[in-house]
């Protein structure tokens, strides 16, 4: 385990690949959302079209300093304080994954 600034990240042994994911941020697009899963062939559909996000402040500041210049809406959601910037919504209409089961 490894902890800190709020975070925190535990792996524990494992016949396969499972994931119990929680995110919390305070932004009314976000809120906190968790995704448990095993990984296998047949669930990975359901992640495969994950992307990053980040927050349109950040990302003006980062191209600002010549950063972060692969980023754009085709490949990251990006918010702002109003919701999500691009134009097509979320895909599947989560940030953090899709519809738990």
């Amino acid at each position: 385990s490894v902890a800190g600034e709020g975070k925190a990240i535990h792996a524990r042994p494992h016949h396969g690949f499972y994931v119990d994911y929680t995110i919390d941020f305070p932004h009314k697009s976000i809120g906190r959302q968790r995704l448990a899963l095993e990984i296998t062939p047949e669930s990975f559909p359901r992640i495969a079209n994950a992307r990053t996000f980040g927050f349109l402040q950040e990302v003006e500041y980062l191209h600002s300093k010549g950063l972060a210049l692969g980023g754009s809406l085709g490949n990251a959601v990006v918010l702002d304080e109003d919701g999500v910037v691009n134009p097509e919504g979320l895909l599947p209409g989560r940030i953090c994954a899709a519809q738990d089961p």
